[in-house]
């Protein structure tokens, strides 16, 4: 009885030491990601991200696609947005799918401008990258916390031509194998994975990151991007938490990890800031003034003029004078006589009158470079029929321009296609230079797999110009001023 008492006396003596040596630890962990150069709500997230890092218990992340989609980014070749990084002091940057819009050499540059650290542990460069790493411990009230950063591991599904030789890309998965023994054994706290990818977001491989999460149960918080979604927090797994900010610095997320500093168990709590409500940093406001207005004077520039308004194409409008200034500038760069391409801008026109450069970077807001193809007939009516396949998932459709072809409401051609002034084309030993973007010949994200496998056909004579997009309007513009375009109907659906 009195051995019984002097058990229980001794393990409750251990339970209160235990509660009297257990201690739980905070950190906070901030996320940005997919911002796309909204310089106006950034620095709006300005206010909220310094009011957060009065504490000394933060970490700063920022997940990529920082940079593109603001004609000012294109003019400044996004010095604004290193400048916002480093006032800011972001511990960390990882760079999304559009930061290789403008290629490998840019990355390397901004990783050396900007004072975070680049992190992408699934890129290895053919260049020398000592500014970028795979991952690092980060130190913050007592708690070591391990941030692995990945890039979008599927960018070869949108990067091509000569820019594709520049760099490797792995999977999540791949990357991790090597990366995590490598973590632990530097004995962290908790392990952070800043990965541009959405949580659903499959390739060919079909790998999620909520496979990862199942796969790789050390890792105790994902912070994903690039689907744009706004995510508070959920748990993934069997104990990863996931959370993502949203897009174009509407939202700052709030990471708040808990550590037991005895037991090792890591737990969170999360949410979005709305920085709609905020008023812009004053700081960085003054601080940058001078670079808003030279790039905002740079953007005023008059290219040319045009007689006529250039419109997208509305609702299911296959022919529109937007696409037929578009393809007009492709075609006359590359020397092709058929043209694929979109209407990047989406819904922008442009009323008659003056054309700037800020409609020009709007026309074209993405670092898409043109590309060529010596197809044949039966190759030309393939591709046609895969944009009417992909229309209505994707709201991604590649305009036909140069050459007539008559099809049913699924693509199919009803007659053979039609050479302006030479008649019909059906020859299949007759193939024509046909011009594409190259996100486009890349597959569009995996969109049009018949078109990426003929783009790496030899037989299709893949040819990378250099040439970007909006640099071959801005030179048609230049050189046909005042333009009279008009809208011409090269692609017709029919019930016959």
């Amino acid at each position: 009885m009195i051995e019984m008492k002097k058990s229980l006396l001794f393990t409750a003596l251990l339970f209160i030491m235990y509660l009297l040596c257990a201690k739980e630890r905070n950190i906070v962990i901030l996320q940005t990601c997919d911002i796309h150069g909204n310089y106006s709500g950034w620095l709006k997230l300005a206010s909220l991200i310094k009011e957060e890092k009065k504490q000394e218990n933060v970490i700063l992340i920022d997940c990529g696609d920082t940079f593109q989609g603001n004609p000012v980014s294109i003019i400044d070749k996004d010095n604004i947005a290193a400048k916002i990084l480093n006032m800011l002091g972001y511990d960390v940057w990882v760079p999304g799918n559009h930061e290789f819009d403008f290629g490998s050499d840019n990355i390397l540059r901004l990783s050396s401008l900007i004072k975070a650290d680049t992190l992408m542990a699934n890129v290895s460069f053919k260049k020398s990258a000592p500014s970028v790493k795979s991952w690092k411990i980060y130190e913050k009230n007592g708690i070591r916390a391990a941030v692995i950063g990945m890039t979008f591991p599927y960018l070869k599904n949108s990067i091509w031509g000569r820019e594709r030789g520049t760099f490797e890309v792995k999977s999540v998965d791949h990357a991790l194998e090597r990366i995590i023994p490598e973590v632990m054994d530097a004995k962290p706290d908790m392990i952070i994975l800043a990965v541009h990818n959405g949580l659903d977001i499959s390739g060919p491989d079909g790998e999620t990151l909520w496979k990862t999460a199942w796969k790789y149960p050390q890792i105790n918080l994902i912070l994903g991007s690039h689907s744009h979604r706004e995510i508070s927090g959920v748990a993934v797994g069997p104990g990863p938490w996931f959370a993502q900010s949203g897009s174009r610095a509407g939202k700052l997320l709030k990471v708040t990890a808990s550590v037991d500093t005895l037991t090792g168990k890591v737990s969170f709590s999360s949410f979005l800031r709305d920085g709609s409500e905020a008023s812009p940093d004053k700081e960085l406001s003054e601080a940058l003034k001078t670079d808003f207005e030279e790039s905002e004077n740079s953007l005023a520039q008059i290219i040319g003029k045009t007689s006529i308004a250039m419109l997208p194409p509305s609702g299911k409008e296959l022919n529109s004078t937007m696409t037929e200034l578009i393809a007009s500038a492709i075609a006359e760069a590359s020397g092709a006589q058929i043209v694929f391409y979109g209407a990047p801008g989406g819904e922008f026109s442009v009323n008659a009158g003056p054309l700037t450069l800020n409609d020009i970077c709007r026309i074209q807001p993405y670092e898409d470079s043109i590309g060529t193809l010596e197809l044949s007939p039966s190759e030309v009516s393939a591709i046609i029929k895969e944009q009417f396949e992909k229309r209505t998932k994707f709201k991604h459709f590649l305009y036909l321009w140069g050459i007539c072809a008559q099809v049913d409401s699924k693509g199919n051609l009803l007659r053979p296609l039609i050479i302006p002034g030479k008649g019909e084309w059906s020859d299949e030993s007759i193939r024509i230079k046909t011009a594409f973007g190259s996100y486009d010949l890349a597959g569009a994200g995996n969109k049009f797999p018949f078109l990426k496998k003929t783009a790496s056909s030899t037989l299709s004579a893949p040819f990378d110009t250099q040439t970007l997009v909006r640099d071959a309007i801005r030179r048609y513009i230049s050189k046909h001023s005042t333009l009279t375009l008009n809208k011409r109907e090269w692609l017709k659906i029919s019930n016959e």
